[in-house]
């Protein structure tokens, strides 16, 4: 029998173009594997220099986060973000054995400052994460360690083998918020970063305030408050981008800023309980 409309799986034919091939249709160029290595700032263009080639645009938009200390030409706005560590791991597939552990399909979190989160996956195996530091983890006890913590909340998985451990780097601004914005004196140069632990959900609202900024549009932001009600607020994305948020802070700040986080010795991940 066949499905109800509802619920009827969509085709490939019937189901909505992508926003990657939405922006192709539109005449944008994607280009993957194409790292900047320099930015040459321009009075009315800039130019991006990449090991393939370079690319001259009229706005450009600076979204690396804590990625982008190397990048010549944008230090002005990669000095105001903070490199802080953060670390990653997937244990063997539980089996059986995950419902007695985790019983529902959901992501946890919880309250402290340096939190762990986790979430089972659907091959049966515990996505965990957790930790943040400066000074990084030696890639050998990284398994190890986040082993450790996963058995402070989960003791019966003791025995259970670690597959795979990763770390990252996360971007943290100086007022733990996002930096969103257009540089003052430089036209066509805009930011988004600084969202170190705010998720990647305000990474795309973020992206479409900076985009209908550049084209002089205004955009509409759903806002949901406690759950149930639901707000919509308009507001005109250049002046939210250009006026209403935080500027990277002046260089004289930043210094500070570094120095107290290279100048501690073990920023333990585990504290904050």
């Amino acid at each position: 029998m066949a499905a109800p409309p509802a619920v009827r799986r969509q085709t490939a034919s019937s189901r909505p173009p992508t926003r990657r091939l939405r922006c192709r249709l539109a005449g944008a160029h994607i280009l993957e594997h194409t790292p900047v290595t320099r930015v040459e700032l321009g009075a009315s263009a800039h130019k991006l220099h990449t090991a393939r080639g370079s690319v001259t645009a009229k706005n450009i938009v600076l979204a690396g986060s804590a990625y982008m200390p190397r990048l010549a030409g944008a230090r002005r706005v990669s000095r105001a973000v903070l490199p802080v560590m953060t670390y990653a791991c997937v244990t063997e597939p539980l089996g059986d054995r995950l419902h007695h552990v985790m019983r529902a399909p959901h992501a946890v979190t919880d309250s402290r400052f340096a939190c762990d989160y986790y979430r089972p996956l659907s091959d049966g195996r515990i996505l965990w994460g957790g930790r943040i530091d400066c000074l990084g983890i030696e890639p050998s006890r990284l398994a190890d360690k986040l082993h450790a913590d996963m058995c402070v909340v989960y003791p019966q998985l003791a025995d259970v083998r670690v597959d795979v451990a990763w770390p990252g780097v996360m971007g943290y601004a100086r007022h733990k918020m996002p930096l969103l914005g257009k540089l003052p004196d430089v036209p066509g140069v805009w930011y988004a970063t600084g969202f170190g632990g705010h998720g990647v959900c305000p990474t795309t609202v973020a992206g479409e305030l900076i985009a209908a900024a550049i084209a002089g549009t205004e955009v509409c932001v759903r806002v949901r408050v406690h759950v149930r009600v639901c707000v919509r607020v308009c507001v005109r994305a250049v002046l939210a981008c250009s006026c209403c948020v935080p500027a990277p802070p002046p260089p004289s700040v930043m210094p500070l800023c570094v120095q107290r986080a290279t100048s501690v010795t073990s920023c333990s991940s585990r504290s904050g309980y």
